[in-house]
This record gives C-alpha cells, sequence and structure tokens, in this order.
C-alpha cells in the first residue's frame, strides 16, 4: 500500500524558514556546506546554519512522526498507538468479551463493529459465530399443527461428520484440527409443544474455538502459542442481537475440538 501522506524533509523546512525571515543586512542567509566541506562557519552563516538544525527536528522527527501516525494509525486493520481511542470511540471493548484480548483480537473486534450489518436471519448468526471462531448450527422448532403437520420421519437427511487432523495427512498452519461437515440435518421438524416454541432457537456449538500465534501479528513474550476460547462471549452477544421476540438455547452436547 503506498504512503498517501506527504514527507517533508528537513531541508524542506528549512527552506520555508529561510522564506519567512525578514530580509535585509541582520538577517544573512546563507548556504548549506557541501558534503566533506570543513571550513568554519562566520557570523554570516550562523543564522542559516541554526534555521537548518532547529528544521532537522521538524523534518526528521516531528513530519516523519505525523505521517507515520496518518498512514498507519488511521486504518484500523494496522492501528497499534490509538487502537485505545479507536476502541472508545465504538464503545469496545465489548462488554460480551469477559476474556483478556490480544492485540490481533482486539483489532478483529474494531473491524467486526465497522464493517457490521445487523439482520435477524439464521444465515447473519452463522457467519456472526464463524467471525468469532465458532461453527455453530442452528434448530428451529415447529409445534405440532392438525391438517398441517404430518407423522413419521420429519428429520432431513444428512449427518455432521467430524473429519480430525491426522499425522502425515494434514498440512500444518492449513488443516484444521477438526473439519465439522454440515450436511442435511439431525433433528426432527414437528414437535409436540406450546405454539409459542416456534420462537424458539436452540443453538448446537459444534467446536471451542483455537487461536493459534501468527507470525507478523502475535506479540513474541506476550501472546500464548495458543489459545483455547470460552463461548461466552458468543452467548452474550446472540442473546443482545437476537430477535425481540424469540428465546436460545445453547446446546454443547455436540461440542467438538476445533480450530479457528
Amino acid at each position: 500500500m503506498a504512503d498517501q501522506f506527504v514527507r517533508r524533509s528537513a531541508d524542506d523546512y528549512a527552506q520555508g524558514f529561510d522564506d519567512l525571515h525578514p530580509v535585509g543586512a541582520a538577517w544573512p542567509r546563507a548556504e548549506a556546506p557541501a558534503a566533506g566541506d570543513d571550513t568554519p562557519r562566520g557570523d554570516v552563516e550562523a543564522l542559516s546554519d541554526l534555521t537548518r538544525g532547529l528544521a532537522q527536528v521538524w523534518g526528521d522527527k516531528v513530519d516523519a512522526r505525523a505521517a507515520d501516525l496518518l498512514f498507519v494509525e488511521t486504518d484500523p486493520r494496522q492501528t497499534y498507538e490509538l487502537l485505545p481511542d479507536w476502541e472508545r470511540a465504538f464503545g469496545l471493548p465489548d462488554p460480551c468479551n469477559a476474556e483478556v484480548q490480544n492485540l490481533a483480537l482486539r483489532r478483529e473486534a474494531l473491524i467486526r463493529k465497522l464493517t457490521l450489518e445487523g439482520r435477524q436471519d439464521i444465515p447473519f448468526f452463522e457467519d456472526l459465530a464463524s467471525q468469532l471462531g465458532y461453527q455453530i448450527r442452528i434448530y428451529e422448532y415447529r409445534p405440532v399443527v392438525c391438517g398441517i403437520s404430518r407423522c413419521g420421519e420429519t428429520r432431513p437427511s444428512g449427518e455432521l461428520t467430524y473429519d480430525y487432523f491426522r499425522c502425515g495427512a494434514g498440512h500444518c498452519g492449513t488443516d484444521h484440527l477438526c473439519e465439522i461437515t454440515q450436511s442435511g440435518g439431525d433433528d426432527w421438524v414437528w414437535r409436540i409443544g406450546a405454539p409459542n416454541i416456534r420462537f424458539l432457537w436452540r443453538v448446537s456449538i459444534l467446536n471451542t474455538s483455537l487461536r493459534w500465534f501468527r507470525m507478523g501479528v502475535g506479540q513474541c513474550g506476550v501472546d500464548y502459542h495458543c489459545e483455547f476460547g470460552l463461548a461466552t462471549d458468543l452467548e452474550c452477544l446472540f442473546r443482545r442481537l437476537k430477535p425481540g421476540h424469540g428465546e436460545i438455547i445453547f446446546d454443547y452436547s455436540q461440542v467438538a475440538i476445533g480450530n479457528a
């Protein structure tokens, strides 16, 4: 990514300061000495030399520092020093994240807050869970209604398949520790119960998240090689964003250790 911000050198600042000096005998100008010129400088060159010396601070320190802040810190994907300011502006850290987060996770939370487009359909919640490092399956319930419901086998065809990483077959850093294939369903469509069970979701959590140390993102001596994530953040966010008329049950009976 090209630097979009102008970086002015010490010579640029020296020229600008020289141009701002008054004119006259008391304000002499002198050229900068050539490289390797050790000729002693006199009173005539004193003002210009002082101006160039001060300009070194503005060109090499202040301007470069300002450009770095503009170039890096205005991008939430790269921000480091101004990350706390970004978080304060967008109400982060989220109260749902009770665990201490590393730099990468804090950036992910910021980007998610900036780009989140809320919906109330199942694909939205499944995608949100995926961003948090979880694979889930959401079940809906339908009460038995005479004349509409049918008796017999009403489970969709398909099943959940768990494929674990195998030494010699899997590729480290590429393949997940556990691949969970969701094909079809494994739950009954119709259920005997009160009419309001149609407003109930059962969220089956299929894996716990594993967050691996990544070069260029993780901090040596600070971040762990691998961290196990808990689903408390998922539960909190789902309860906050769920449809107002609905209720959610979280099911861990199908959980398998997977890889985020």
